[in-house]
């Protein structure tokens, strides 16, 4: 391959813990939770040149036409870790929010989301918008420059946004708000990465208007 002779082993794990590893290529490497050979910090003007290569290539266009929230759905409900109704509550609240400020609220779900929590969040917040692009988080937060916050629990999309942004993009996890277990090595990097975490759904509201 590109006239590499040899054994060669591509790891594609997560935690890129292989010893046959030579090198690590991070967004951030002070967040790195292991030792590494060669931390490679990838600089943002090589992300921004690639991604508008990429806009150019196929023809990206700016889709939100007015300031926008973005929530990333994550199956939670479904795995019996939150319930539905707390999870009406969170979108139902944020979109009084929206509507009172002349803002869109997306909701765009996850691949694992079922079809009938997707239809009672449609029911019961009719002025939500569910957005099923097939885009990764990393384009709109190149492209869209109407998008001012996305939300969601504990979506890697979360992470990184000041990396694909040239505008500010407030990140913010409802993780305390819920029971659901998190990682500690997984909250501190969401705090490394200034997401933010109210402490009670008023303070989300207030965060949403500062």
């Amino acid at each position: 391959m590109y006239g590499i002779n040899g054994k060669i082993y591509i790891n594609t794990l997560s935690d890129g813990s292989s010893k046959a590893g030579i090198s690590d290529y991070l967004y951030n490497p002070n967040l790195l939770e292991k030792s590494s050979p060669c931390p490679i910090n990838i600089k943002t003007t090589t992300i921004f040149n690639s991604l508008s290569t990429l806009k150019m290539a196929l023809n990206l266009k700016t889709q939100f036409k007015q300031k926008t929230i973005l929530f990333f759905g994550q199956p939670f409900v479904e795995r019996n870790l939150l319930s539905i109704e707390c999870e009406l509550y969170f979108l139902n609240t944020i979109s009084k929010f929206c509507k009172k400020n002349n803002i869109n609220f997306l909701y765009k779900p996850h691949p694992y989301d079922n079809k009938e929590k997707i239809t009672k969040i449609k029911y019961n917040i009719p002025n939500i918008i569910i957005y099923n692009s097939i885009e990764p988080a990393e384009i709109l937060y190149f492209i869209e420059s109407n998008l001012i916050s996305v939300i969601s629990y504990q979506s890697t999309a979360l992470i990184h946004i000041n990396k694909f942004s040239n505008h500010i993009i407030k990140a913010i996890s409802l993780i305390d708000l819920t029971n659901i277990p998190i990682d500690n090595s997984c909250k501190k990097i969401m705090h490394s990465s200034n997401v933010y975490f109210p402490t009670n759904i008023h303070d989300l509201i207030h965060h949403l208007s500062n």
